[in-house]
């Protein structure tokens, strides 16, 4: 080979330079590898604040004779998953069972029978044995890809764990863009005392809240409290939910849009959704209208968002999910001042709410499988939302 010449000329005129040479072709290989395994920390680490992507290497693993525990080490990324003692609950459940902490590797993922948390899409994971993937996450479009899971795997996500967190953090977004919080926090950044200006109240609002899943109806049950008439928009019409004014599926959005005071998007990403709220969806909008978005940063046309509200269009926007996390410095929606941003942390292992409620989840599917039964929080290979949605 090309390789073996070049080596056999050096070793006659630099000797050296020939040892220099094999040593960079011996150990190549394993730089290569080096660096992939410090590509593939760098991609867990910066999950911590990308809960949209979904290639991080956190999970349990269940083999068929133990379930093996994978954790990242650092302090920095154990705050954004179960402690010690949520960890414990799971272990307890199940004595029969070996938990162990250790790395994720494909060795691990070859003997499963469940993998509990968002395995890496580097990994392979078409597995016969693999009865069931039970993601930590509510998002779950990656893993819904054919040719990622064999059909024998039930995919698993972890909607109602992070609806409560996020039905706060929005009522938090509405207040703060309807009241000008930014605007006075310049003040106070600027020891500046300032002038009394309006805003715009949440009281008696039409909130309409496109996506009624768990972290929409979350949001209604929250934006009660305030007297508002909440309007939801689902794919496929159900009876009224408790909490839920009317009800109406995506054919009715256009004309929705030009009711509401508060548009709330809490959409999964997928093909259907994509861009679902573009430049003419925003001109339908009541001129002071308020957009908040915690869905997907895909639902929205960006561009078109800040060509519409520099023309002064919309009151204001929330958004703690956008369509390039993290988004670029030098993007417009930085500079505009009625635009509340946040980088994507409405619903994280941050909060012990999720934490707890995917911990009982664990525990009930882990249940289900070993005893033969249906599990909860399936979800639909084809459309990626999950299969039933339980308004509590």
């Amino acid at each position: 080979t090309i390789h073996n010449i070049v080596e056999a000329t050096l070793e006659d005129t630099f000797p050296l330079v020939a040892e220099s040479y094999r040593n960079y072709r011996n150990y190549k290989k394993d730089f290569i590898h080096m660096m992939d395994k410090v590509y593939a920390k760098s991609q867990r680490i910066r999950y911590i604040g990308d809960r949209d992507n979904a290639n991080t290497d956190s999970a349990l693993v269940a083999t068929k004779r133990s379930l093996i525990f994978n954790e990242l080490n650092g302090e920095l990324y154990k705050k954004f998953f179960l402690t010690t003692e949520e960890k414990q609950r799971i272990f307890d459940e199940f004595p029969q069972d070996e938990f162990i902490d250790a790395p994720f590797t494909q060795e691990n993922i070859d003997s499963a029978d469940i993998i509990i948390g968002n395995p890496s899409l580097k990994m392979d994971l078409y597995k016969e044995n693999l009865k069931a993937l039970l993601l930590n996450s509510a998002g779950s479009d990656a893993y819904c890809k054919e040719g990622i899971l064999h059909p024998n795997t039930v995919l698993c996500n972890a909607s109602g764990s992070y609806g409560k967190c996020i039905g706060e953090f929005v009522v938090g977004m509405m207040v703060s863009v309807g009241k000008q919080f930014r605007h006075f926090n310049n003040l106070q950044t600027a020891c500046t005392w300032g002038e009394r200006i309006g805003g715009k109240e949440i009281f008696h609002s039409r909130v309409l809240i496109v996506g009624l899943g768990d972290i929409g109806y979350e949001c209604a049950k929250r934006l009660k409290a305030f007297s508002c008439t909440i309007v939801g928009i689902k794919r496929r019409m159900i009876d009224l939910p408790a909490n839920i004014d009317e009800l109406y599926t995506m054919d009715h959005l256009d004309e929705q849009l030009q009711l509401a005071d508060y548009v709330i998007l809490a959409l999964p990403n997928s093909k259907a959704t994509y861009h679902v709220m573009n430049k003419e969806r925003f001109l339908l909008m009541k001129k002071d209208a308020v957009l908040i978005n915690v869905g997907r940063g895909s639902a929205v046309d960006t561009d078109a968002l800040v060509e519409v509200m520099q023309t002064g269009h919309l009151f204001g926007a929330g958004l703690d999910v956008v369509e390039w996390e993290p988004l670029p410095s030098d993007h417009p929606l930085w500079k505009l001042d009625n635009v509340m941003l946040t980088p994507h942390i409405s619903g994280s292992f941050s909060w012990a709410s999720v934490r707890d409620f995917f911990v009982n989840l664990t525990i009930k599917n882990i249940h289900h499988i070993k005893n033969n039964e249906p599990l909860e929080n399936t979800v639909d290979l084809k459309s990626g939302y999950r299969n039933t949605t339980v308004y509590h």
